[in-house]
């Protein structure tokens, strides 16, 4: 799961190619976007995404939003890439889609305190803002590196 509060700039839309590409390269075959805290989207910005959808799903991948607010569904209507993507209203309706499990479920939690928490596994979620709401692509490094990258577990 990935989720993006805030404004969805060209920055923030930088850190959504690469969370995708970082969920791809992982092996994720499902990606369910939230939108439910998305603030002002730049239009202009969004065919931006077009490659990196095509690609996630030319390797056999799902990529669903949900929850996302009215504004932002309209803008997503004119882009190249809507023909890649399934969007539901809700993210109850889109974890139904996507056959996601309650016992897969994982909770979504700001970025300050998902920094502190061990390294997303395949089906957690990957947060792309700051506690400010400013997209920053922030990945939590697991518990046993410092922050020098070294294994502190010898």
């Amino acid at each position: 799961m990935m989720k993006i509060d805030g404004e969805l700039d060209a920055e923030a839309i930088t850190e959504v190619e690469r969370t995708i590409s970082l969920i791809r390269s992982q092996g994720s075959v499902d990606l369910l976007w939230i939108g439910e805290g998305l603030g002002h989207v730049q239009t202009q910005e969004l065919n931006r995404l077009t490659r990196t959808f095509r690609i996630y799903r030319q390797m056999g991948g799902r990529i669903v939003l949900a929850a996302f607010p009215e504004p932002a569904l309209r803008a997503i209507e004119r882009t190249t890439w809507k023909r890649f993507i399934n969007v539901f209203k809700t993210v109850e309706d889109a974890k139904i889609f996507l056959r996601i499990p309650p016992e897969r479920e994982q909770p979504l939690d700001p970025v300050g305190e998902a920094l502190e928490a061990p390294a997303p596994q395949l089906d957690e979620t990957h947060s792309v803002t700051d506690e400010n709401g400013a997209a920053d692509g922030a990945i939590p490094k697991p518990q046993d590196e410092d922050p020098e990258g070294k294994d502190t577990n010898d």
